[in-house]
């Protein structure tokens, strides 16, 4: 499944000025009217698309721009819902900086446009969902709210490089991910940014001192349970507490194990699928769970939702993976 990776900018300053260049050039331009859709656009390419992970353009349906594993209403209030299909959705409310509805740009990118600030949406190919913000001269705001409905029973909570880890109510399964920030002006520089968290909220903070508008800021969400596959990282404290329960091995236990791990899963449907799978593959649930915890890495269950949903493929669905300590989605 996909993992998580920071959203960075990877054109040159260069790039990023002459694109700029083209539209507002500083704070102090005369007052904006609403910014077109496209302009918006093209300063979000400029600071920040990568080519390694293109924008995907998705379909017009009604009142609703509809992916993959994201969907995008037309009407600038309601939320980005991210996952689709069996799996539990993440709803995420974008800051509210427009009354305009949403429209999608020639290269994919969903822009609800505004005066002193606008918000966009791009939906990747690497199953990233990209919410950003365009402060468009010195009026902007200088904190933003994203409001995140997570499935039931799931939690943010603090990763280690400013970013933010989507898990399990205990804390011991890893579902998703937010980023750390980021922010740049119009000549690609740097901005001080950062994330502030009240339950569900979370306020992206932009230091403009010095900055040259627009000025681009992004967190980046991933969701390990898209459309097709879902994938449930095992903190490695909790991959640990797993081989404990394991005691002397063997198939009885790799299914104790096997049942105590499913029993974390967040997603009913996977859940029932990994608990059918332990009962014939016990022996695969240990092995993986101890080469994991003996290389200091993380257990993974890995489930193909399509199949998971039928009786007669459930446990066809699933297989038993581990991964390393440096796997970005492998968490202490």
């Amino acid at each position: 499944m996909n993992l998580i990776k920071p959203a960075v900018a990877l054109l040159s300053t260069a790039a990023i000025a002459a694109t700029l260049l083209s539209g507002p050039t500083a704070a102090s331009a005369a007052p904006l009217g609403t910014e077109s859709p496209e302009a918006t656009a093209s300063v979000v390419r400029a600071a920040g698309n990568d080519p390694s992970a293109p924008v995907v353009r998705l379909s017009s349906t009604g009142d609703t721009f509809t992916g993959a594993a994201v969907s995008v209403s037309k009407d600038a209030d309601s939320p980005v819902v991210i996952g689709t299909g069996t799996a539990d959705t993440i709803a995420l409310t974008l800051p509210k900086v427009t009354g305009s509805a949403t429209v999608q740009t020639a290269d994919g990118t969903l822009v609800r446009p505004g005066r002193s600030a606008s918000t966009a949406v791009q939906a990747l190919a690497d199953g990233h969902v990209r919410a950003l913000v365009t402060l468009h001269d010195a009026k902007a705001p200088k904190a933003y709210d994203f409001d995140f409905d997570l499935p039931s029973g799931a939690k943010l909570e603090p990763a280690g490089d400013g970013g933010l880890d989507i898990v399990t109510a205990d804390g011991a399964v890893v579902l998703g991910a937010v980023a750390a920030p980021w922010a740049k002006d119009r000549t690609g520089k740097s901005l001080h940014t950062w994330y502030e968290v009240d339950g569900g909220t979370v306020t992206q903070h932009i230091d403009t001192a010095g900055a040259l508008y627009p000025v681009v800021a992004d967190p980046d969400v991933v969701k390990f349970c898209g459309g097709v596959t879902c994938s449930f990282y095992w903190k490695r404290s909790a991959t640990k507490a797993l081989q404990g329960t394991l005691g002397a091995g063997g198939s009885a236990a790799g299914i104790i194990a096997g049942a105590t791990g499913c029993a974390k899963i967040p997603v009913p449907v996977a859940a029932g699928a990994c608990a059918a799978a332990v009962v014939v593959s016990g022996v695969a649930a240990a092995y993986e769970i101890n080469k994991a915890a003996n290389r200091k890495g993380c257990f993974v269950v890995r489930i193909n939702m399509v199949q998971a949903v039928l009786p007669t493929q459930q446990i066809a669905a699933v297989s038993f993976d581990d991964v390393p300590s440096t796997n970005k989605n492998c968490k202490a």
